[in-house]
């Protein structure tokens, strides 16, 4: 009895294994049913119980274009960082940079909320007007001049990624902006002939991204999450149809991806070291952002 029930066992597996589905069932045979389109299923009897030793085989979306690579803050091997230096020297298709508002609301490329760090003021960006931020320079041991080390602007930013042929990733810090300041980035894109296809508005703040995402449907825009899961998923989807989402690529897996790809958003990867570039690619990630681009 038990060879003949396992002979039918074998014939169904065969037929929903050349159909790459998976084999969901109990104690009873027949209370079998194909569950999905990407797994294999294998089962074998003891006793009159199926034991089920099944693994998932996802099955890659596939991409129109290569993994591209994107300088983190611009070329911070050879200039500090978000620098214009570094923006200039940049490699890859596109360079990524922080921006904050000054105290006239004015946008200005930082990362931290203080000018403590790079450069050789002190206090928040945010308490500075535009011209006050013009007393200070970043701080660097390279050779460069007064002028290259200046506080960058976004405009300043923008025109660099325009003569260079860069792809402009914005990060937007400050979560307070208003609708009209978030606006007003749209414009400077748009000032200086930017693509759509060419432009990512990315940021850790989910109703910042909501509210700049509605101003202009066409530009691609993307969460930064720290992993990827249903949530952070149904939010990038809101954000339009060029959408993505960017995480920390040591929690990034071939089924993430394939998830978030699934749901028709883009992938980025951050912030990623040049000894695990061809394992973070194997992946079929859209972007990879890193430091290290020689």
């Amino acid at each position: 009895m038990k060879k003949i029930l396992l002979s039918g066992l074998l014939v169904v597996l065969a037929i929903v294994a050349s159909s790459n589905g998976t084999i969901v069932g109990g104690k009873d045979p027949k209370s079998m049913v194909v569950e999905t389109a990407t797994a294999t299923a294998y089962r074998k009897f003891e006793g009159n119980k199926m034991m089920r030793l099944a693994y998932t085989k996802e099955e890659p979306a596939k991409k129109s274009v290569p993994t591209r690579y994107v300088n983190h803050r611009g070329n911070t091997m050879k200039a500090p960082e978000n620098s214009l230096p570094a923006f200039k020297k940049a490699k890859g298709t596109a360079i990524e940079t922080d921006i904050r508002l000054t105290a006239d609301r004015q946008w200005v490329v930082m990362h931290d909320s203080t000018i403590d760090r790079t450069t050789t003021g002190k206090g928040r960006v945010k308490d500075y007007t535009v011209d006050q931020l013009k007393d200070f320079k970043i701080n660097t041991t390279m050779n460069f001049t007064k002028k290259e080390l200046k506080i960058p602007t976004l405009e300043d930013f923008l025109k660099i990624c325009q003569q260079t042929g860069k792809s402009p990733f914005i990060e937007i810090k400050d979560k307070s902006a208003s609708v009209e300041e978030l606006n007003e980035i749209i414009n400077l894109l748009n000032k200086y002939g930017f693509g759509t296809s060419a432009v990512r508005v990315i940021s850790f703040h989910y109703k910042t991204l909501r509210k700049i995402s509605k101003l202009n449907t066409n530009y691609s825009y993307y969460l930064l999450v720290k992993d990827i899961d249903k949530k952070t998923i149904k939010q990038a989807r809101k954000l339009g149809e060029n959408a993505g989402i960017n995480t920390d690529y040591l929690n990034l897996n071939k089924t993430k991806v394939n998830q978030a790809h699934k749901a028709g958003l883009e992938v980025g990867a951050y912030t990623v070291l040049n000894n695990d570039f061809l394992k973070v690619v194997a992946l079929n990630v859209d972007y990879i952002t890193t430091d290290q681009m020689k």
